[in-house]
Parts: structure tokens; sequence; C-alpha cells
């Protein structure tokens, strides 16, 4: 029999060991997951319009969704109590994604991907300070260790230039700015809903 632990998922509801541990591995691969993104985006940008990319990148996921997440929850996955935040958090990613994809023309993946992994640091800032939640010594640890590794990745003298980083790091305050709020207000099934239809219509 599962123990429940006292953390909660973004709907609010506790979690028990065993879904917090399938909360981990599916977040490591979800991490592997964006780096082949980002090295496959990185290689179609050498030969295809940055517009035409993440046009394509989210109109087939706008359509994955849709297909996905209407015959489960059907028009109720766009029931939010809190409109406004979602189309805010909608734009702050079209403008993460535009961030993301200008970075990657400038600078190698490597790099890119280690300012991008940032975003734990920032969002657990955010929360501390701005939404006053709880933050263990054990998470800052962790985090505080992600941002070690990401300065061992860009270095002084690497193959970076040093006046792109600020793109990156406009990315990853941009992403972190509304994510934790949107997902406390609604399901994550509307948060995903919302974020993708956004970035489609624009």
């Amino acid at each position: 029999m599962s123990t429940v632990s006292n953390r909660t998922s973004a709907d609010g509801y506790p979690l028990s060991a065993q879904q917090a541990l399938a909360g981990m591995l599916y977040a490591v691969v979800a991490m592997a997951c964006f780096a082949v993104l980002d090295t496959t985006n990185k290689f179609l940008l050498a030969s295809v319009p940055m517009l035409m990319v993440l046009w394509f990148r989210y109109a087939f996921q706008a359509v994955a969704t849709t297909a996905l997440m209407l015959p489960r929850r059907g028009r109720a996955v766009f029931h939010t109590g809190a409109f406004k935040l979602q189309i805010i958090r909608g734009l702050l990613l079209l403008t993460s994604s535009f961030l993301a994809f200008g970075s990657l023309i400038r600078m190698p993946v490597a790099e890119f991907s280690a300012i991008a992994m940032l975003s734990p640091l920032a969002v657990t800032i955010l929360a501390r300070f701005i939404l006053k939640e709880h933050v263990s010594t054990l998470r800052w640890i962790f985090v505080s260790g992600g941002m070690v590794g990401a300065l061992l990745i860009v270095r002084p003298g690497g193959s970076m230039e040093p006046s792109h980083a600020w793109i990156p790091l406009l990315m990853v305050l941009s992403y972190s700015s509304l994510d934790r709020k949107s997902t406390r207000l609604n399901s994550s099934h509307t948060v995903i809903s919302y974020a993708v239809f956004c970035l489609k219509e624009k």
C-alpha cells in the first residue's frame, strides 16, 4: 500500500511516494526531450526561417494537445478562473520561445541549454520571495548545484560570445515569471491547453 507524502501536485492534490517518483522520472525524460528538441531546432535554424520553425512546432503541439485533451476533458479543459493570467502566461511563453530560438541562432547548444537550466533556480526564488512559499534547505542546495553546473559550462573563454548571454537569461526570466502562479490556480491540463493555443494564434 502506497504512503502519501507531504508533497502536492500542481493541482493541489496530495501525492503518494510512487507518484512523486513517477513525476521525477517524467521530469528526467522531459529534460532529455528538451535536449533533443534544442539540437533539432539548432539544425533546422541553419536552413529554415525562425518563424517557420516556431510556427510549425506549436501548430503541431496544438493539434496533438487537442487530440489528447478534448476526448478526455471536453470543453472543461478551457474553464479557468484566471483567464487574463492564462493569456499573459501564453504571451510570456511566446516571448521565451522567440528568445530561445534567437539564442540558438547565436550560440552553441550546450551553453544555451546550461543557461536554460537556470529556470528551476529562478522559479524557486520567485516562489520564495514573491509567492511566499516554503522552500526547504535541500531544495536550495539542489538548485544552487544546478547554477554551479551552468557556470562550469558557460565559463569565461568558452565558445559562447559573452554579449549573447543576456538573450537566454531573459528567456529564463520570462518563462519563470508566472509558471508557478498559473499552475496553482488551474489544472495542469488547462494550463497546457491555453499555452499552446495562445502561441498558435500569434
